[in-house]
């Protein structure tokens, strides 16, 4: 028993579904899912489901416009797991020096996508 205990994983089981939901509905609506399900359920009960799958300029708030909010959240939620776990296995400095390096690419990263538009 103390064998499967020790094998359990440490993460939080709800944010990784939420993750995987989310990252789900990106796929989805990438692989034309959300227009296909869209024409299926046109004239049915459903249609007002799969209205609520599209981006359209804005008429009111519609479950897609909280994508974006739905990883800030993640994030916000996932940062102090991680950043404990890195405190465990390392010293603060290597943890800073790690975290301004991501800030900096990821800054670096946002300047090119910026130019590139």
């Amino acid at each position: 028993m103390s064998q499967f205990a020790e094998n359990v994983s440490k993460r939080l089981c709800s944010l990784d579904v939420f993750r995987g939901m989310t990252m789900f509905l990106l796929i989805a609506e990438a692989a034309g899912f959300h227009e296909h399900f869209s024409t299926v359920t046109e004239g049915t009960v459903f249609s007002g489901i799969a209205l609520q799958l599209h981006h359209h300029p804005w008429n009111g708030l519609r479950f897609w416009d909280l994508i974006q909010p739905f990883f800030m959240f993640i994030v916000g939620v996932a940062m102090p797991f991680s950043l404990r776990k890195r405190l465990a296995a390392g010293n603060q400095k290597k943890v800073t020096l790690h975290i301004l390096r991501r800030c900096a690419l990821l800054f670096c990263f946002g300047g090119l996508i910026a130019l590139c538009l």
